[in-house]
């Protein structure tokens, strides 16, 4: 096999092997944004301003967010918090993933509890 390699131009063919591979395992992509970095299988991230919440989701300015056991919630200072301790409504930073349907929340970051916050759960709205 190395002989082979050697007489198709091995000493070419190996080094850009090498790169690709080294480039690969960085999980680098170019993006048609040079300063766009793209999001890996964590999701994406945004800013919202949380309205109501039910056992099941979130009520955004941005849509609804589901949340399940897996969701994280942390408070202003960034220490973990109970679900049922979100005062809504409130700014908050979300982690999520897209899927079908509504996204699911993955973490849930306080910002800022607003006027006439409230924790408890509002019932959800029939259909």
């Amino acid at each position: 096999m190395w002989k082979w390699l050697r007489k198709t131009g091995g000493t070419v063919f190996f080094p850009l092997i090498v790169i690709c591979l080294v480039f690969a395992a960085s999980g680098t992509a170019l993006s048609e944004d040079p300063g766009e970095e793209i999001q890996g299988d964590t999701g994406n991230t945004a800013t919202v301003r949380i309205d109501s919440k039910t056992t099941d989701n979130l009520l955004t300015d941005r849509g609804i967010f589901r949340v399940d056991e897996m969701t994280v919630f942390y408070d202003e200072d960034g220490k973990k918090m109970s679900f049922s301790l979100l005062p809504v409504p409130c700014k908050a930073e979300i982690s999520y993933e897209s899927g079908l349907g509504d996204p699911e929340a993955r973490s849930v970051k306080l910002i800022k509890a607003l006027p006439g916050a409230v924790t408890y759960f509002q019932s959800p709205t029939p259909e």
